[in-house]
């Protein structure tokens, strides 16, 4: 008798101590441990803050885990994206940045005068990232890939038709991208060779604007939004998310919500976007599956572009 309380007291233990265990280690890490990942995001609290927070999220069961800020000293960081092993996060604080999940390795990579567009997007060796900027007034704009390791830049293109947000294939055999022109008012959707040769259009419709393309994990799907513009406040309106084959063909919406920036799960079956519902933009994750819809933040404040945590 005595033996068996003995072993009920350590299986209990061992429980209390696993549950604490896996608590403590989500709460420090930051990133997600039971069976998914984690969602990074900014937050705009005011006209001169802005934070990257971090949400876990169980691709399991689809509900949020966890939440905390990711420390850095500097008061605005925003537009974050996640590298593709989950080491590094790079975002936009006047220049490009990076960090670890952990907020403690902060790295200055850029000394910009131009001004730089976001979001930026890793490649898949996970060791350079590729990001646009334009000189105020100079309607071309030129995309430039930074090397983390070698501290380079190098120039990747330059035009007056504008590839917007590269994202390049799992392979990083090609690369999608929006193709924006002012006049007239276009933007498409290509895939090209990584080096840019070979373009082919693969969204058809003249009158409707195409922006945020991203392969899915396995490189079979593309996940896009489209919009539409308005001359007299000169800015788009999102008519939904999309996803389509990497042909372009069987186009299928995801949402009609008014919604950007969708991205992935590492595992391919979420997408994670923001929205904007009753004039406040908030973060969202709908399963591709069942359409299964989710919203991540609900608060006053202002939350766009989300990237995933492998």
């Amino acid at each position: 008798m005595p033996i068996a309380r003995f072993v009920v007291k350590v299986m209990m233990a061992c429980v209390v101590l696993c549950v604490v265990g896996t608590l403590f280690s989500m709460k420090v890490l930051g990133k997600m441990q039971l069976g998914g990942s984690a969602l990074v995001y900014s937050i705009n609290e005011s006209v001169y803050t802005t934070r990257l927070f971090i949400t876990g999220f169980n691709t399991f069961s689809g509900l949020p885990t966890f939440s905390q800020f990711l420390a850095t000293d500097l008061p605005f960081a925003d537009n974050p994206a996640c590298s593709p092993n989950g080491d590094y996060i790079a975002f936009y604080s006047m220049n490009l940045y990076i960090t670890d999940i952990y907020g403690n390795h902060l790295e200055r990579l850029t000394n910009a005068e131009e001004m730089m567009d976001r979001p930026f997007e890793w490649l898949p060796d996970g060791h350079r990232i590729a990001f646009t900027r334009n000189a105020v007034g100079n309607i071309s704009t030129t995309v430039y890939l930074w090397d983390i390791n070698t501290h380079t830049e190098t120039l990747f293109y330059s035009a007056s038709n504008i590839p917007v947000h590269p994202n390049w294939s799992p392979d990083g055999r090609q690369i999608i991208y929006t193709l924006f022109q002012r006049e007239p008012l276009t933007a498409q959707i290509y895939v090209s060779d990584a080096d840019g040769d070979n373009a082919v259009r693969l969204t058809t419709d003249d009158e409707t604007l195409y922006y945020g393309p991203r392969w899915s994990p396995d490189g079979s799907k593309i996940v896009f939004f489209t919009a539409f513009p308005d001359q007299y406040v000169q800015t788009i309106y999102s008519l939904g998310i999309y996803i389509m084959n990497n042909d372009g063909s069987e186009i299928q919406q995801l949402t009609d919500m008014d919604a950007y920036n969708p991205v992935w799960s590492p595992d391919g079956n979420f997408v994670a976007f923001g929205a904007i519902v009753d004039g406040q933009f908030d973060i969202f994750v709908i399963n591709v599956n069942n359409h299964e819809l989710r919203q991540i933040s609900n608060d006053i404040y202002w939350e766009s572009v989300p990237c995933w945590l492998p």
